[in-house]
């Protein structure tokens, strides 16, 4: 507790309610009742606040959860990373190169992804290099001794910022509520409950010897003689007295095994983790509901990874503007004719997908970009161009074969009654 202890004040910047104090600088909410019986966290800023304190372990209570669902979701949103379809070879190199210098093929798209789920948004700066491509900071929220610190949209440079909010419902710009500020609570009952099963077992959970005697003069005979041998669990025992072995009752710890279900329940539903992948195994009923909870996952993170690729369009293309004006030449204009996706595909179910797609481009539904676009593992553009290599090769080698056969006249000779470029026959 440090010199301060642990002292119940009024509400600080950026929470409401009661809160107790730490030490100088940190602090904890103070439920007024029984703890788990109401919400803590009402206030987007108090929401986004503790998520950051428990995923970094600060917290007293929910730290593991916390950080299990977040880290969780953001696998499923950023799926198997941005997948980008074009046409134009010259933009699909240019667009190649911008993601892998910016990182945004790796590490700051992971990280724009986890800001986006820990705050409901998250703004992507792009920053000027002359003659070079340009620069990206990921603007996410911050918290500083309690209170949220995020980018201002009306100081962000339009023309070079990209603000993506995959949070909240539309009626409030700066209310951006996540889906794991809202099972706050639920993640510290879990905790809780947790921690109550170990106290349990710690106190009330132990195997306890009994002797049952007749008289009080066998009694002290028997506790004599048990001090003179020195006798011990898992020693033999010869004597009038029954011996056997007490255990607690289950009661309590049946209690908490289901509190501990029906709070992970409640946080399956909220964020789309299924409760399996949060230990509770025993949850499943059978194979198929298994199969179906992975569905519900991507189900549960697919509006994110739109509004994700919604946003990475609109910075690829300003981050083109900005190339361009900084005396860039790769490219000499700005292409808006491309997609951005963010495939997110269960392995288990991969044969089924690749099939449905295979049927929507025979039926001619779809593109060859739009099925290499949903391929995950593979770079559409890089695929694209060397699947056009492959088949250049594949002519190549047939004209070849046709050649050496004698079937085909070789390059350049004229077949028989032809006539070549300058009109000489081959008679």
């Amino acid at each position: 507790m440090g010199i301060f202890g642990r002292k119940k004040i009024q509400a600080t910047e950026g929470f409401r309610g009661d809160v107790g104090v730490v030490d100088g600088l940190t602090w904890s909410p103070v439920s007024s009742g029984v703890p788990g019986t109401e919400n803590s966290y009402r206030s987007y800023s108090s929401q986004v606040a503790e998520t950051y304190r428990k995923y970094n372990g600060k917290s007293e209570w929910g730290n593991s959860q916390v950080r299990t669902i977040v880290d969780t979701r953001v696998a499923f949103i950023a799926g198997e990373g941005i997948s980008i379809s074009t046409g134009d070879e010259v933009f699909a190199q240019w667009v190649k190169t911008f993601l892998k210098e910016t990182r945004l093929s790796g590490s700051k798209f992971f990280s724009l992804c986890m800001a986006a789920e820990m705050a409901g948004r998250v703004a992507l700066l792009l920053k000027r290099q002359a003659g070079t491509y340009p620069t990206l900071d990921v603007l996410g929220c911050k918290v500083v001794n309690g209170k949220i610190e995020r980018p201002d949209e009306s100081t962000l440079p339009a023309d070079k910022s990209v603000l993506i909010k995959t949070g909240g419902d539309g009626t409030d710009s700066e209310e951006t509520t996540t889906r794991t500020g809202l099972i706050l609570t639920e993640c510290e009952t879990y905790d809780r409950a947790l921690k109550d099963l170990r106290r349990s077992n710690y106190y009330g959970a132990r195997i306890t010897p009994a002797w049952k005697t007749e008289s009080d003069g066998e009694t002290d005979a028997l506790i004599a003689n048990l001090k003179k041998s020195g006798w011990k669990v898992g020693q033999g025992f010869v004597g009038k007295a029954a011996l056997s072995f007490i255990t607690p009752g289950t009661g309590a710890s049946d209690n908490l095994q289901k509190e501990l279900g029906s709070a992970a329940k409640t946080i399956s539903a909220a964020t789309a983790v299924p409760v399996h992948w949060l230990g509770h195994t025993d949850l499943m009923s059978n194979r198929a509901t298994a199969d179906d909870l992975y569905q519900t996952i991507s189900n549960g993170t697919s509006r994110e990874r739109v509004l994700i690729s919604e946003g990475m369009y609109e910075l690829i293309v300003k981050a083109q503007a900005l190339y361009i004006d900084s005396g860039g030449t790769d490219i000499q204009a700005v292409n808006r004719n491309f997609t951005v996706s963010i495939p997110s595909v269960d392995y288990g179910k991969f044969e089924s997908m690749v099939r449905a797609l295979s049927l929507a481009y025979s039926d001619k539904i779809i593109s060859a970009d739009d099925y290499r676009a949903q391929i995950p593992g593979i770079d559409p553009l890089e695929t694209k161009k060397a699947l056009a290599e492959q088949t250049r090769t594949d002519i190549q080698d047939i004209i070849d074969d046709l050649e050496k056969s004698g079937e085909l006249p070789p390059a350049g000779a004229v077949p028989q009654g032809g006539q070549d470029a300058t009109g000489n026959t081959g008679e």
